[in-house]
């Protein structure tokens, strides 16, 4: 059994994506420094579906979803010395969730790594995540209704809250439990990868650092024109399947085609929210201090400051700016539309043109297994005929023969011979 295991659990929206790649990426290199980071990241997902029983909930999950967990669970019971878990939606556990985890997890030395990021860039950016996979509520609403802890922010509550997040986990000792707060916007972006390194205890150096995909943000119109896509696009795609939704509304539609537009108007909370926002991450600094929690990070960074960043809700996007989104998008779908198009009709000549192959060796195929079992059945006189063709005199010999043959089989009624 590994002697020690991380668990990283996020919370979603604060680098999460960027570290889960860039861990991935180096899953040779942190082996080669003693730490497993076992399977895929995806079986660290319907890990986190097995803990709370959700497996059976979940449609479009393959059989192997069932036993993702044991195999992760199995290569850290093989491993000899510290491994690493990461999932930002292993900050939604509720308590028996989390024991059930650390149950399985005995009799190793769990430790616990929770990110934070300041509520003013958090809240958009979570609710920017909600629309990509379907939702329709407005963005002020979402805000009115965190503040008011109605239903629609129930899930923000349960994973962006610190102090609530890891007094689930306060099983473990506070050294165990590691928060990271997430340096500012203008801070070095190798940063926050060097704070996790420094926790968990690899070199990062010598790491890969190249191709990382990072979970790029929509600006107001863009994800005001997600939100209305929405209506009209999620009932028909959930008649496809649960799993069609992230895989078209987020994947294709924000993140392949919106989130490459250039200057888009960055979304933030309206003004008249802000004062709301600074008193609950004042509450939130305040009970972090007081704990025994391990703190990467500066608290401080946890409460807003650019509180006079101009207003960007996307329910203001002017109705001729979202229509120039949507016809530019609409442009970029044709486009895209007919390159795919011309892709699947190239694929199918050549596909014909593979048939059409196939078809005339099949005909090669048979034609000279014939010749074979005819050859392999009278070989002499096939060797015989084969040679006469080759040359001439013996050529006319076989046809004299034929003929002198032929004369007199017929004098005696005979059949012609076969040559």
């Amino acid at each position: 059994m590994a002697q020690r295991v991380y668990v990283h659990i996020g919370a979603p929206k604060t680098g999460s994506t960027f570290l889960q790649g860039r861990l991935f990426a180096n899953q040779a290199a942190l082996a080669e420094q003693g730490i497993c980071l076992p399977g895929r990241l995806i079986e660290h997902f319907q890990s986190k579906l097995f803990l709370t029983g959700q497996l059976e909930e979940e449609h479009g999950h393959p059989a192997r979803a069932n036993t993702a967990w044991q195999r992760l669970l199995a290569e850290i019971r093989d491993w000899p010395g510290t491994a690493l878990l990461t999932h930002e939606l292993f900050a939604g556990l509720d308590d028996a969730a989390v024991q059930r985890m650390l149950d399985y997890l005995a009799p190793a030395d769990v430790h616990l790594i929770y990110a934070a990021r300041d509520l003013m860039r958090q809240i958009p950016a979570e609710w920017q995540e909600h629309i990509k996979h379907g939702w329709r509520v407005p963005f002020h609403e979402f805000v009115e209704d965190l503040m008011a802890e109605g239903p629609s922010s129930t899930w923000f509550r349960q994973v962006q809250d610190p102090p609530r997040v890891l007094e689930r986990w306060s099983a473990l000792p506070g050294a165990h439990r590691h928060l990271v707060v997430v340096p500012p916007p203008d801070s070095d972006p190798e940063l926050l990868w060097q704070q996790f390194a420094s926790i968990v205890g690899f070199d990062p150096s010598d790491m890969e650092a190249d191709d990382v995909f990072v979970n790029e943000s929509l600006g107001t119109a863009e994800a005001e024109l997600v939100r209305r896509v929405n209506k009209y696009a999620v009932p028909r795609l959930l008649e496809e399947g649960r799993g069609q939704v992230p895989r078209w509304i987020k994947t294709e539609l924000a993140h392949s085609l919106l989130s490459q537009r250039p200057d888009p108007h960055r979304l933030t909370v309206n003004p008249e929210y802000r004062a709301w926002i600074v008193r609950r991450s004042e509450k939130i600094v305040d009970e972090l201090k007081s704990s025994d929690l391990h703190i990467t990070g500066d608290l401080d960074d946890l409460i807003p400051k650019d509180l006079d960043q101009p207003a960007g809700d996307p329910a203001a996007v002017p109705d001729d700016e979202l229509l120039d989104v949507s016809l530019e998008t609409i442009s970029e779908l044709l486009i895209r539309l007919r390159r795919t198009t011309l892709e699947l009709r190239a694929s199918e000549q050549r596909v014909r043109q593979i048939t059409e192959e196939r078809d005339r060796l099949a005909g090669t195929k048979q034609r000279l297994s014939g010749e074979i079992q005819r050859r392999q059945s009278r070989p002499l006189k096939q060797m015989l005929i084969d040679t006469s063709e080759q040359h001439p005199s013996l050529h006319r010999m076989r046809r004299s023969y034929w003929q002198a043959a032929n004369t007199a089989r017929r004098l005696r009624g005979q059949k012609q011979p076969e040559c």
